[in-house]
Formats: C-alpha cells, sequence, structure tokens
C-alpha cells in the first residue's frame, strides 16, 4: 500500500513565495452569537465583525529579512498576502502588519513573527 504524501502550505508575499516561513497559521472568524429568545433558548444565530488574521514566522538569515516587514509596519500599509494549501487552493489575505516579534535563542535561529490584521477573501 502506497503513502499519502502530505506537503506543506506556502505563503506568497508580493511577487513570490516566502523562502524562510517556518510556520502559518491563518484564522477566519465572523463572530457568531448565538440568539436566545423568551420562547426559545437557540433561536439562531447573528454574524458580528469579520476578524480574520494571518500570522507567520520565519527564520532571519545572514543577509536580514527577505522583505521588508517591518517598512510596510511602520507604513501602516496594506499589504496583499497568499496562502496556498495543498489541494490547490489559495486563500488571498488583505491587511496590515501587526504586533512583530524578533526572536534568538542559544539552540536556534533568529526568527521574526508577525501577525496580519485583514480580510481573508474567498479561496479559490
Amino acid at each position: 500500500m502506497a503513502t499519502e504524501k502530505f506537503p506543506k502550505a506556502r505563503i506568497a508575499f508580493g511577487a513570490g513565495d516566502l523562502n524562510k516561513a517556518i510556520d502559518v497559521t491563518l484564522t477566519r472568524n465572523r463572530n457568531v452569537k448565538n440568539i436566545a429568545t423568551m420562547r426559545k433558548r437557540n433561536a439562531g444565530q447573528s454574524s458580528g465583525a469579520k476578524d480574520d488574521s494571518l500570522e507567520f514566522t520565519l527564520v532571519v538569515g545572514e543577509d536580514g529579512l527577505e522583505r521588508d516587514f517591518d517598512g510596510a509596519y511602520d507604513r501602516e500599509e496594506t499589504v496583499n498576502l497568499r496562502l496556498k494549501i495543498p489541494g490547490g487552493l489559495t486563500y488571498p489575505f488583505d491587511g496590515q502588519f501587526d504586533n512583530p516579534v524578533i526572536s534568538s535563542q542559544v539552540d536556534g535561529a533568529t526568527t521574526y513573527k508577525c501577525k496580519v490584521v485583514g480580510d481573508c477573501g474567498e479561496p479559490s
């Protein structure tokens, strides 16, 4: 019996993929709330404010970051990213960088982690 392969997801920013990404998390949240009435405990649901985010971590090589993430953060630019997952789906994402964190430790590479807050479009 052949074993199934499990390829990795990829993040694209601008013209191409981010080559030094080591993890990514896409969170899509419509903040759905249950609505109760006096006569019915669960009468239905109501969507709240959409709250999507894309978080990723990159390793930082000796040449520094592969893109100007801090510049986009400082200028409060809206950026366009794409999360490509196995099976051919691509999630477009437009938003702004928030909460960049640089970390370095004795037994590993320096990492750059950031969150992009915005809107995840329909996957295609």
